[in-house]
């Protein structure tokens, strides 16, 4: 099981962070688990399986930004794994919103302007809003709520 876990948020360096780690920390085949998001169900052995393949000489991390916005995952985190040291990557919120905006036009799911799409995608205006903006008054606090031994939310 991972003694340490990259949680993000999206866009702010976690597959660099991957590459940079990778054959110095036991890392899974692939970069994102969704463990304590999308894979949950599957339970506790089938993420052991995730790491299976990690030299027993090294320390065992994922890095998996998409934990970071969801307190179910921050919940899961806390209760099954009590020990394990959170990386928290930041960047400036808006140059976050904007290479988020990149990748979508990359992928061909994003075909207006910026600002269009800013307007119109409540997933991109969340990297720019403020925390209580979009109804959560502890979102975005997180980096904070960490520092004070008070994660999870």
């Amino acid at each position: 099981m991972p003694e340490f876990i990259a949680i993000g948020p999206p866009r702010t360096a976690s597959t660099w962070l991957d590459k940079v780690l990778r054959g110095r920390v036991g890392l899974p085949a692939h970069k994102e688990s969704d463990y304590f998001k999308r894979n949950y169900w599957r339970g506790e052995s089938w993420y052991r399986g995730q790491f299976r393949d990690c030299p027993p000489n090294l320390p065992v991390m994922e890095v998996c930004p998409t934990y970071f916005p969801l307190p179910e995952c921050r919940e899961r985190i806390a209760r099954d794994l009590p020990a394990v040291k959170l990386i928290v990557t930041l960047r400036d919120p808006v140059a976050r919103a904007y290479s988020y905006y990149r990748m979508l036009r990359r992928m061909g799911w994003e075909k207006q302007t910026f600002e269009q799409a800013v307007a119109r995608r409540k997933d991109l205006a969340d990297c720019v809003r403020r925390p209580r903006e979009r109804g959560d008054p502890d979102r975005g606090r997180e980096p904070q709520l960490l520092a004070l031994g008070q994660f999870p939310v």
